[in-house]
Order: structure tokens, then sequence, then C-alpha cells
């Protein structure tokens, strides 16, 4: 199916001497998977980013008009009625049948989209006419709809998708999972996965602004239970503010954006450890959606959804290391940059140092970084390579910051002296 169904078809004209019934407009057709329509098959999506996409249903086409009155009168108009407006579902990903996973990805800002307004007549002046239409389109699953097969989503985050539904009062088609719908899946699954702040259409019927139908669940956070029918596994944050950035995706690191959690957030050290250290294409490998590491020294817990927290992001991140090359004695390479940044809501105390085999031969050049860092802060320092003697040198820059269980944070610096 495309991702924009098409408008049905204009009714006929009525005829003869009495003007006969206009014909119905054709109902629209179905719009499905904005990002991705997948019809079957087996699917391993990893660390992936669906955002933007949008899935309209097609408008319901035009009724026809008659050339005169029903049953000879002269107030009585043949009008055929419009066509039912097309359904939209799965504005980021459409799952028609198969065997899916969906790992350390991201889901954002998609939309199964009204699903296309319902045709009306067209006026014309000198014919008395009524705008004879049928209902909008219904709307399902703005970031992911689930028609049948086996679908397990590992280490996602489910955010700001959204299920608007079609026409207007009482012709409005309904909404159904702002942010899933599964309608007919063998096994729909989630488990260190974090849904919320999807939306539906409130002025609509229907219902699951986060989901809508069957899950089970375990080690996951969905911000409104209702419309869904859950499985409880365990370890689940039900009906809970997951707590993301309000500015939604940024570049938080790593080949692809992703929605960050904030300081205090229920997700955080709530994921399942287990699967967050299994390899995959079962686990996730031990790395968030940005190849972050999920466990770092006094942090053992790892975060519900793709994105991992960690207090003072400083990269290089993975791998935690500058790479110079060679340099003759006494000679100074261009400078490498490490950047600090503090994803905590107070801000910290700073500092660093070089130690190792061959401190003296790395030098920091450039220095942003005072004594502390505020709240959701950067700073950056510029660090080169002057070997004092040849063969390979190494040392490691330290930064520590305070209060964070986390700290202190390492990058390894190497050259080769010539």
């Amino acid at each position: 199916m495309p991702p924009r169904g098409g408008s049905g078809g204009r009714g006929g004209l009525g005829a003869g001497p009495a003007g006969g019934l206009g014909g119905a407009g054709g109902d629209g057709q179905a719009g499905a998977g904005g990002g991705v329509y997948l019809s079957l098959g087996t699917a391993n999506f990893r660390t992936s980013l669906v955002s933007g996409n949008t899935a309209t249903g097609g408008e319901g086409g035009t009724g026809g008009m008659s050339l005169g009155h029903c049953h000879g009168t002269h107030t009585t108009p043949c009008i055929g009625l419009g066509g039912n407006g097309g359904p939209s579902q799965g504005g980021g990903l459409f799952i028609a049948s198969g065997s899916v996973s969906l790992a350390n990805g991201t889901f954002f800002g998609n939309s199964a989209n009204k699903g296309g307004a319902a045709g009306t007549p067209t006026v014309i002046s000198n014919i008395n006419t009524i705008l004879a239409s049928n209902n909008g389109g219904d709307s399902a699953g703005g970031g992911l709809f689930v028609s049948g097969g086996i679908v397990n989503l590992l280490g996602l985050t489910m955010a700001s998708n959204n299920a608007k539904a079609g026409g207007t009062g009482h012709m409005q088609g309904s909404s159904l999972g702002g942010g899933i719908a599964n309608a007919g899946a063998t096994s729909f699954a989630t488990d260190t996965t974090l849904i919320g702040n999807n939306t539906r259409d409130s002025s609509s019927s229907g219902e699951g602004p986060d989901i809508s139908g069957a899950v089970t669940s375990a080690y996951s956070l969905i911000r409104q239970t209702a419309g869904a029918s859950i499985t409880d596994n365990g370890h689940n944050l039900l009906d809970v503010a997951p707590m993301l950035d309000p500015g939604g995706l940024h570049s938080n690191g790593g080949p692809t954006q992703t929605v960050a959690l904030v300081q205090g957030s229920p997700a955080d050290g709530t994921g399942n450890n287990s699967i967050c250290q299994e390899a995959a294409p079962t686990g996730l490998g031990g790395i968030d959606q940005r190849g972050f590491p999920r466990f770092r020294p006094g942090d053992e817990l790892c975060d519900i959804g793709a994105f991992e927290f960690v207090t003072l992001l400083v990269q290089p991140f993975q791998p935690a290391s500058l790479s110079f090359g060679s340099a003759a004695v006494g000679h100074q390479t261009p400078a490498q940059k490490v950047s600090i940044t503090n994803n905590q809501t107070r801000p910290v105390t700073l500092s660093r140092s070089i130690t190792g085999a061959d401190p003296a031969d790395f030098i920091i050049v450039s220095n942003t970084c005072g004594e502390s860092l505020a709240s959701h802060a950067s700073s950056s320092i510029l660090i080169a390579f002057h070997p004092r003697a040849t063969g390979t040198r190494s040392a490691v820059l330290t930064v520590s910051d305070s209060p964070d269980r986390t700290s202190p944070y390492h990058v390894m610096l190497t050259g080769v002296g010539r």
C-alpha cells in the first residue's frame, strides 16, 4: 500500500426527465507505512531513527449531482453520497506480517494523518443541494501499525507520534494508538522499551494515546495505558511520565539523533540488565542507539528506551581515546578536542589531569572548562602531542565531576615519537 491513499472516484450524474439519483462517490484508498511498509519476511531494525513520516488516507470521492429533482418535485435534489475517507495506518512503520525485531531505535514525530476527508457533492447554484457526506477515514498507529506477525520491541523509544482522524463532528472517523496500534499480531511484546507522549485526536472516537490493542510487556515504561490490553510480565512502569528532553530530537552523540532522558527520569536504571547485556539480535549487545555503553563504572543498571543517560558526557566516548599518529621528537601535532557536557539538572564541580606513562608528552593547549560546569552546559579541552622521546608514548586524561556517582571519566591518549 502507498503511504498516501488515492482519492475515491466521483459519482455519476443522475439523468432522466425527473433527474435520476446521483451516483455515490468512491471510498478513498488506505494510506499505510509512511516510513516503511513491511509485507512479509524476517526483519531486524537496529540503531535506527524513524521520524517525520506521514501515512494519509485518500479522500472520499465526490457524490454525483442530479440533473433534475427527485420524483419530479422542485424541492428535493437527488444527491449521491460522498465516499468514505480512506484509513491511515502506520505513520512510521506498517507491519503486515512476518517476524520483526525493532531494537535500540527511536520512533519520533510520525503521524497517521486524518484518514482522508469524506467526499461531498459539487454545489450547482440553480439546484437545491445538500452536502451528502459519509464518514471521515479512521487513523491508527501514528508510529507503528501491526496487522499480523510476530513483533518484538527491545530498547526502543516511541515518543511524540500522533494519530489524527478525518472528518468533523458526527462524520469524524476514529483514531487508535497515537504511538502503536496492534490490530492482529500473533505475538506483540516489549522489553526495556519506552512508549510515551504520543497522542490521538481527542475529539474523535477511539482509544489508546500510546498503545491500542494487546501487548506483553516487561521492564517497559508506558505513559498512558488506556486502550491497551497489557499482559504484565513484571518490572513495568505504567501510567508514569517518562521525563524526556522537552526539546525532542537532538544530536546527542552517535550517528543518529535521539531523544534524551532528563535527570530524574524513572526510566534511568530500570531496564532489563539481561537483555541489555545479551548479544544481538536477541539482546542489545551492551550499547544504546548511539553506540554508547549501557554499563559504566558506578552505573551497572541499564535504562529503559534507546538512550542511556550519562550524567557527564565526555567525548570521544566510544572508544574513549585520541590517537595522534607519529611526530618528530620536539615537534607538536595539531590539537584534538575533548568535549564535556553536564547532563544533570544541577551544576557540577570539575577537575582534569593528565597522568599515566608519559604525561609530559601531551599538552593541554586550550581549556574552556572552569572549576564548575552549569546544568546542560558544555566545555572543551584541546590536547596536542609533543613527543619528548622516540617510540610509543601514552597517557590518560582524567575528568572528574561532583556530585556524580559515575565519575571519573578517562580518555586514552597515544602517539609515536620518531
